[in-house]
């Protein structure tokens, strides 16, 4: 939420008009949670979720070098095409199923860190996690690391529908500030970033960009 409009050029974000001096800037994603549960339906469908958790933590950072695009429903923010497709890159005989299982989770990390860059580009920021993927704390860790900001995850993951209700209790005057209901909010953990694996990370994350960006000139 900014007060002013601000306006991407080129075009990679939204900015919405909510009410005299209150604009909300975003940028969507077509997948996260979704693309999860088509990698759990392919490859782990009789893996129960702690078992999975287990696998991930013994897959070192960069998943043996294999790297994942996450755009098998198109996508918006960052590249803003439906034509978009997943790919699944640098599998060789060695390759196991745990490492598939954290570069599909690093990939969606990866996209999620470009578009948050793309609203806030202070480093060393905190940042709220919402959302049905959030309930995961090793996802919610793994995005700690590669963005290398301090995440909290509130009670409720429904940030969004709070963000209406307050954007709706200021405009019919009930309110004054936001912070009347933001400050109430209870934090149920917090996610603080492993420097080692940060550094780690973003060595990757250029190459992911770099190879996404590759990809789509084909």
């Amino acid at each position: 939420m900014t007060r002013d409009c601000r306006l991407a050029r080129p075009a990679k974000t939204f900015t919405y008009y909510a009410m005299p001096d209150h604009w909300v800037t975003g940028a969507p994603s077509n997948n996260a949670g979704n693309v999860m549960q088509w990698v759990k339906r392919t490859w782990f469908s009789n893996c129960p979720e702690k078992s999975r958790h287990l696998t991930i933590e013994k897959v070192p950072v960069g998943s043996n070098g294999v790297i994942f695009i996450p755009y098998l429903y198109g996508e918006r923010a960052p590249i803003w095409r439906g034509d978009a497709k997943g790919s699944l890159l640098f599998l060789n005989a060695s390759t196991r199923q745990n490492d598939i299982l954290r570069a599909c989770l690093e990939g969606i990390a990866f996209n999620l860190t470009e578009m948050t860059a793309l609203i806030d580009q202070k480093k060393d920021s905190i940042g709220l996690i919402s959302g049905g993927m959030s309930a995961d704390a090793v996802f919610d860790q793994l995005i700690t690391d590669v963005t290398g900001n301090t995440i909290y995850l509130p009670e409720s993951v429904e940030s969004a529908a709070l963000g209406a209700a307050i954007l709706c209790l200021k405009r019919l005057g009930v309110i004054e500030k936001s912070d009347e209901i933001t400050k109430k909010i209870t934090i149920k953990e917090k996610f603080y970033p492993d420097a080692r694996r940060h550094a780690e990370y973003q060595q990757i994350f250029d190459r992911w960009k770099r190879i996404r960006d590759l990809l789509e000139m084909a």
